[in-house]
C-alpha cells in the first residue's frame, strides 16, 4: 500500500498538466517571467512603458518612443536591479524644463504597479 500512496503523488490532474504548461508557454514567450507589465506615461516624450518584474528584480524594460539611444542604455542599466533601488535612484528626474522624465515615470509605474499592488 505504501509504494501505491507513493505513486498517486504525482499523478497529475489534466488541470494540473494544463496549467504547467501555460506556465512554460509564457516563460518562453517573453523569456523571465509569466506576467508584464505596462504603463501608459504623462508628460514625456515616450508613450508607454513596458517591464518585467520578477522576485523584485526588473527585466526586459522598454520604452515606445522617447530617446531610444538614452532609454536603451537605461533599459540596460536596469536589467535585473531590484526595484526599490531603482526607484531611490530614477524617482524626481526631470527632462526639458518639466517635472518629470522617462526614468522618473518608470519609477513611478515601479511604485504604482509593483510596489503598490
Amino acid at each position: 500500500m505504501a509504494n501505491k500512496n507513493y505513486i498517486d503523488f504525482f499523478i497529475l490532474s489534466n488541470m494540473d498538466i494544463l496549467y504547467i504548461i501555460f506556465v512554460l508557454t509564457e516563460k518562453l514567450i517573453y523569456g523571465v517571467g509569466v506576467f508584464m507589465y505596462t504603463y501608459k506615461t504623462n508628460g514625456v516624450c515616450s508613450s508607454t512603458i513596458n517591464f518585467d518584474v520578477v522576485d523584485n528584480k526588473i527585466f526586459k524594460v522598454s520604452f515606445e518612443g522617447g530617446c531610444n539611444g538614452n532609454l536603451q542604455g537605461l533599459s540596460n542599466l536596469l536589467e535585473g536591479m531590484d526595484v526599490n533601488e531603482a526607484v531611490k535612484k530614477l524617482k524626481g528626474i526631470s527632462c526639458g524644463g518639466k517635472d518629470t522624465s522617462c526614468p522618473d515615470q518608470f519609477a513611478t509605474a515601479l511604485q504604482e504597479l509593483v510596489i503598490g499592488k
